[in-house]
């Protein structure tokens, strides 16, 4: 049985309506419709991120221990941070490998309940990144602070640390 939990359209309201059907919905006052803005559609969205939300992803599923060995290298580093090179290079796999793990953690991020749209758990340059210059990441803040505070051990010798 497949099941469908959310769809989302945007549009104007009437073209809204014109294709409700095709998806057994109808655009009555319980369907949310956008009201076409862009910009007040991203202030309805924006919600800092908590430390307890960094944890809700942390700790949703066991984090593979690639994806660990990436949060502890970027963990070491402040602004400017390290390329995506540099971080494969530290962590000790190929580039490509590093796009899989990257990928992977960044699918866990969004399908944990409650993450924010547009929020992310790297921070970067975004000038450098407008300028077409390599990005740099480094952790933003509540990452950073959850895992200083102890509270999501990334090292094996802190998690046997942390059970004991």
């Amino acid at each position: 049985m497949i099941r469908v939990r959310m769809i989302e359209v945007e549009g104007p309201p009437e073209e809204v309506e014109k294709v409700a059907h095709l998806f057994g919905a109808s655009a009555s006052p319980a369907t949310q419709v956008s009201g076409g803005d862009p910009a007040s559609d991203e202030k309805a969205v924006e919600v800092e991120v908590t430390p307890k939300m960094v944890l809700a992803v942390l700790k949703r599923r066991p984090l593979s221990p690639s994806a660990r060995k990436m949060l502890e290298v970027v963990s070491k580093v402040g602004p400017p941070g390290l390329t995506s090179a540099e971080i494969a290079q530290r962590m000790g796999i190929s580039s490509r490998e590093f796009a899989g793990v990257h990928s992977s953690f960044v699918r866990r991020i969004q399908n944990t309940p409650g993450w924010p749209k547009e929020r992310y758990f790297f921070d970067w340059d975004r000038r450098a990144e407008e300028e077409g210059e390599e990005i740099r990441y480094w952790l933003s803040d509540p990452v950073a602070e959850v895992l200083k505070s102890g509270k999501f051990p990334l090292a094996e010798s802190e998690i046997k640390d942390a059970e004991e």
